[in-house]
């Protein structure tokens, strides 16, 4: 497991470095620049011939500055450009110091080099109209040559990769741990790579991101009631297969039993292997005492998920709510930690009242406050997924745009179910849960998936 920071807790880290260490800013950038030089050498597999370092008026810039003095000690022919004006006392420093930097700063600079760095907003950039930086990120996409940014793309918001328009690079060298916005929004497809320097000074402060733990397989002797069952509860007419795609998912993780309940009028056929009949009321009491994990969602329209909703919100039951349920659900309801909550970016923004902009740009907030207004565990799906339980934030940041597809969803909250339902209501088990679902992205690279790969790929 390894850690991911946000702006205010990499600021946190770097002033605890500087106190464990007894050191200096400056020491630290001098040690950062030259890491960053080391790793940008190592990856691009060869000391270039010529660069263009663009410098931005802060902290970041120095890094790049940095990064421009080591290169120009190797032998590589330097163009610096100054983008924005100098507002860093330690910047300014640098200029001051290393006379021969200014030897190479330049406004005039060629649209083809062999390695072009960004160097100009860095971590503590806000979104906002600035016409010089919005020109100049569109100059740098169009120069031709290997790209590095510098601990981020200019652009990115470092919380949450929100981006009106950002720097495309080959390579970002970020510091001590990757950042939140790196695997978020456009912040995840903003670079082709990305390298930690300076890892050694890393303290445990930040998200923890979700990698693959292995859970108990089953006994060789045990009765498939020993395995949790699950009830999938959704199918409104012309929307039977969403459910289904959840009843076969929980199956294929290894829920002992997984029965799908549809709304549905139309006769439909399932596979052989899963139970399915049509929803009733009367039928409650049996998801009560038989099934240890109950979905309400997956392919519900608004009248049908109003209809289970209110006869199973206050049942003693554990809840995985999804899709259809979000149409009808309270804007605040105590479920007492029995229930998970699956919203999409879309969803989420409607039960909190907010724009769909701001969960993008809010992931982890976002998730936290849905945890708040339900008291239960949530699992925010975005290009990577947010998960709170007991309040404490996890992260699974291993999806990929494959999983952008019509019934995604639905199989996600199948894998959470039957993972519930063999493993318990425990954080463990939600996290790996959602990995599984993540890591089907490895299933045919740079081919399309659609749901049904993913629930035979599991």
């Amino acid at each position: 497991m390894y850690q991911v920071l946000s702006t205010e807790q990499t600021y946190l880290l770097e002033k605890n470095i500087l106190n464990t260490y007894q050191m200096s800013v400056e020491s630290l950038m001098n040690e950062a620049g030259q890491a960053a030089w080391n790793q940008m050498v190592n990856i691009y597999g060869a000391i270039p011939n010529n660069m263009c370092v663009f410098v931005g008026s802060g902290n970041n810039g120095c890094d790049a500055l940095l990064l421009a003095f080591h290169a120009m000690h190797a032998g590589v022919l330097v163009d610096v450009v100054q983008v924005s004006p100098v507002k860093s006392t330690y910047l300014t420093n640098l200029y001051a110091n290393h006379s021969h930097l200014n030897s190479v700063l330049t406004s005039e600079f060629k649209d083809t080099y062999d390695v072009i760095v960004d160097g100009v907003l860095g971590l503590g950039y806000i979104q906002k109209n600035d016409d010089i930086i919005d020109n100049w990120i569109k100059l740098f996409n169009d120069m031709h040559g290997y790209k590095v940014a510098i601990d981020i793309p200019s652009g990115i918001d470092a919380n949450s990769g929100f981006s009106k328009q950002f720097c495309s690079v080959d390579l970002t060298i970020t510091f001590f741990a990757p950042k939140i916005g790196h695997f978020f929004s456009v912040g995840k497809s903003a670079q082709k790579k990305l390298s930690v320097a300076l890892r050694h000074y890393y303290q445990p402060l930040g998200y923890d991101v979700i990698r693959y733990v292995s859970l108990p397989s089953k006994p060789a002797y045990v009765h498939k009631y020993e395995c949790g069952n699950v009830c999938v509860i959704g199918g409104s007419d012309g929307m039977e297969g969403a459910g289904f795609l959840s009843a076969l998912a929980a199956l294929r993780v290894g829920a002992g039993l997984s029965k799908y309940h549809y709304l549905s009028s139309n006769h439909i056929s399932f596979d052989p292997s899963l139970m399915a009949c049509n929803y009733k009321k009367e039928n409650i009491p049996s998801y009560i005492q038989k099934h240890t994990v109950c979905v309400i969602g997956p392919g519900l329209n608004k009248y049908d998920a109003k209809l289970v909703l209110d006869q199973l919100i206050h049942k003693d039951l554990t809840l995985i709510l999804d899709a259809g349920a979000f149409m009808v659900l309270p804007t605040s309801f105590d479920f007492n930690n029995r229930c998970v909550l699956t919203p999409h970016v879309g969803e989420a923004a409607k039960l909190l009242g907010v724009s769909n902009d701001y969960v993008i740009s809010n992931p982890i907030d976002s998730a936290l406050k849905l945890n708040k207004l339900f008291q239960t565990p949530i699992v925010l799906k975005s290009s990577s997924t947010v998960l709170v339980f007991n309040s404490e934030v996890s992260l699974v940041v291993d999806g990929c745009s494959l999983l952008a597809t019509a019934g995604s969803g639905d199989v996600l909250t199948g894998i959470i179910a039957g993972y519930i339902a063999r493993y318990g209501f425990t954080k463990q088990a939600i996290e790996q849960a959602v990995y599984k679902h993540a890591a089907l992205c490895s299933y045919k690279k740079n081919k399309s998936l659609i749901a049904s790969d993913l629930v035979k790929r599991l």
